[in-house]
């Protein structure tokens, strides 16, 4: 997805979480063979068009930089609840 490219899979897992709101991300019971199949026949017939804006919502969601500010974040509220317990009273 975050090359622009469509999406066909499971309903299971972290997959649900990883395609919410991805345009044209289609998901199946693990056991929806022909579901999944039909699925691949009518993008293919309809010349495999790629979902828009898929690869910029992935970017926004799972960029490497996108874990490491939420991780910055986690640490500067520990290391700030961290010098108000230790702070004289």
């Amino acid at each position: 997805m975050a090359r622009g490219l469509k999406f066909f899979g499971t309903r299971t897992g972290g997959i649900t979480e990883t395609t919410k709101d991805v345009p044209d991300a289609e998901l199946f019971a693990s056991d929806d063979r022909a579901g999944l199949t039909d699925a691949i026949a009518r993008w293919n017939e309809q010349g495999h068009p790629q979902p828009a804006g898929a690869a910029a919502l992935m970017r926004r969601r799972l960029h490497p930089e996108v874990f490491a500010r939420k991780h910055l974040e986690i640490y500067r509220e520990l290391l700030s609840a961290n010098a108000h317990e230790n702070s004289p009273a």
